[in-house]
Parts: C-alpha cells; sequence; structure tokens
C-alpha cells in the first residue's frame, strides 16, 4: 500500500488595496509622510490606469479599496474611480482632510459601500493650522459634523456614510476620525477628547429637540429626529 499525503499551499485572502492617487493637497502638513502640497501633481498613471488597477484588484479578492494622496478628492478621476469600485462590488475609504467637499463628493458619501476619514489635530484651531500649514480647522471640523449628520437615521443617505476612527498618520500623533452609523442606532464617533460640534438641528422632523435646545451629541447616537442642517462648507 502506497500512502500519499498531500499538504496544499495556503495563501491569504487580499483584503484592502492602497491607492496613493496624488501628491496634490491644499495643505502643508509638517509630518505629511510623501511630501504631498500645493505644488503636488498626480503622477504618470491615466484614469484608464487606475480603472484596470481596480479590475486587477477585484479579480484577485479584494474586497476593500482605501483611496488617500495628498488630497484624493483633488485628482481628476477620482470621484469616476469610486462609481467604478463600487460595480465591481469593492468597499471605498476615501482618506480625505475635509476642506473643501463639492457637492458630487458629498453624493458620493452617502452611497452605500462608501466611507471617509480626516484627520483632526486638535480642537483648538492654532494647534490644527499649524500643523496644516493653513487655516483650516473650522472647514475640517464643521464638515465633520456634517459627515456625521449625514449618517444619521433621518439624515440624508442614512446609514450610507460610516465614518470610523483611524490610527494617527506617521511619525505624528493626532486624532483621525472615522463615522460610522447604523439605522438602529445612529452615528457614533470616536476620536479625542474635544469632539468636533454638532450644530442645534433644525428643519423638518427637528422640532422637538429644537424646541429643547439640546442638540445631538457628537460622541453618541443622535436623537432619530437629529437632520442635516443646510447650507454647510
Amino acid at each position: 500500500m502506497t500512502i500519499t499525503t498531500h499538504n496544499p499551499q495556503t495563501t491569504a485572502t487580499p483584503r484592502l488595496l492602497w491607492l496613493d492617487l496624488t501628491r496634490k493637497c491644499q495643505l502643508n502638513c509638517t509630518h505629511c509622510y510623501n511630501g504631498s502640497g500645493p505644488d503636488g501633481g498626480h503622477g504618470p498613471l491615466t484614469g484608464d490606469d487606475w480603472t484596470a488597477v481596480l479590475d486587477q484588484a477585484a479579480a484577485s479578492g479584494f474586497r476593500r479599496v482605501q483611496l488617500i494622496g495628498g488630497e484624493p478628492t483633488l485628482h481628476p478621476f477620482a470621484a469616476d474611480l469610486v462609481e467604478h469600485s463600487l460595480t465591481l462590488g469593492l468597499h471605498v475609504e476615501v482618506y480625505t482632510n475635509l476642506v473643501h467637499v463639492p457637492d458630487r463628493w458629498w453624493s458620493l458619501f452617502r452611497r452605500d459601500g462608501v466611507s471617509i476619514a480626516t484627520s483632526y489635530y486638535s480642537d483648538r484651531a492654532d494647534e490644527h493650522d499649524a500643523v496644516t500649514g493653513r487655516r483650516t480647522h473650522a472647514r475640517t471640523r464643521a464638515n465633520i459634523a456634517k459627515a456625521v449628520l449625514l449618517a444619521s437615521p433621518c439624515g440624508p443617505g442614512s446609514s450610507r456614510s460610516p465614518v470610523r476612527r483611524a490610527g494617527p498618520p506617521r511619525g505624528r500623533r493626532a486624532a483621525t476620525w472615522r463615522t460610522s452609523a447604523s439605522p438602529a442606532s445612529g452615528p457614533t464617533l470616536s476620536g479625542p477628547s474635544a469632539a468636533p460640534p454638532t450644530p442645534r438641528p433644525t428643519g423638518p422632523g427637528c422640532a422637538a429637540d429644537a424646541a429643547t435646545g439640546a442638540p445631538p451629541s457628537a460622541r453618541t447616537a443622535p436623537s432619530p429626529r437629529a437632520c442635516s442642517p443646510p447650507g454647510w462648507v
């Protein structure tokens, strides 16, 4: 009798693909590990090149992709790459500074399968701005709050734009915010001790909260009536 043993080779299933789209950024962060800034470029890869990378990633078993830079929303094909990733069944996380968010990007952030992450360095504007090299604290802070409200049960997008907490950038201690939401409990926010402000809710369905003068907490699930106010940056 002959006994043959077989030890099949096991391979790990790839999980996350990290796409460094651009060196272009509005900021001049002191700790930036890839030297991004206002004078940065988008590199030699075309939109078709990046699309091919995503196709290969999906075919290889990847299930998540993170778009970073630089500021990925400044790349001319980044929004199209998010759309293409979703058609491939990939979950997309966009690591953005949230300094300026065009309407198309807010629409993408509300899509199922899309999440956002951002860095928030201090609740003090002077400390945050000293890191970024520009007076951006107010915009980033306001847009963090907007992202949380957009993920609320009654807000536009409902639970479609999850944000979770990430680790600090390399070589720098910083709070990095991500938000997450569920239809049952609403969004939660993790980060430093001083949370970004959540504005007093206004608009239809928010009258009860507005009447009490008690805005939803940025660290806990808001009231089901906590709606997103208009007119954000």
